[in-house]
């Protein structure tokens, strides 16, 4: 069964095109922006982020020594026969341990979070490969076929222009040549006048 195209503007089809054509351009470079950001994301989380705390947790088990030295020279200090109640030193150990205790929590919670991504970008890769492949694949073709339904529509613009172009120049002759027909019966008529 022949289709037939009712095509009211080959402008718009051209339009579509440069559209098609700038999408998959524009398209093309988010993703590979997006893939950058993850990359350079993972790479802070993975390497930056792990090193800091680990940095933390020495100075924090540094503190912690510090203090506990501190706390036990305090204690076996006495003055007066007294012992004193520490209670600045027992103070600041408390809070050097609390520090140690954060540092820890914070490294393994970069740990797990270093997983949870690393898996929402496996899971978020099969989409991103599906667009990147329309992208590839698909839009291309698109382009492809927008191209062949353009030249075939130029050239079809082409010989319709060219067709009513040549009726015009039939119709145009054969009204010459009918006028040229009418001359000559009315000059020969006038010739026949003369002559009688």
């Amino acid at each position: 069964m022949a289709h037939s195209a009712n095509v009211q503007s080959i402008d718009d089809l051209e339009a579509l095109r440069a559209a098609l054509v700038t999408f998959g351009d524009e398209a093309g470079g988010a993703l590979a922006e997006l893939e950058q950001q993850i990359n350079r994301f993972l790479e802070w989380l993975a390497h930056d982020r792990v090193q800091y705390w680990r940095a933390q947790i020495r100075r924090a088990s540094e503190a912690v020594g510090e203090a506990r030295t501190n706390y036990d020279r305090k204690r076996i200090m006495t003055v007066g026969g007294e012992r004193p109640a520490c209670r600045e030193e027992k103070e600041l150990l408390m809070r050097a341990q609390r520090r140690h205790r954060l540092c820890e929590e914070k490294l393994e919670a970069v740990r797990r979070w270093i997983r949870a991504c690393e898996q929402e970008v496996i899971e978020s890769q099969g989409r991103i490969n599906q667009l990147a492949d329309h992208l590839a694949g698909d839009l291309p073709g698109a382009v492809a076929t927008l191209d062949r339904m353009l030249a075939a529509l130029a050239d079809y613009a082409g010989r319709s222009q060219l067709s009513s172009t040549s009726r015009s120049r039939t119709q145009l002759n054969e009204g010459e040549a009918a006028g040229d027909g009418e001359k000559s019966s009315s000059g020969s008529g006038a010739d026949a006048d003369a002559r009688v």
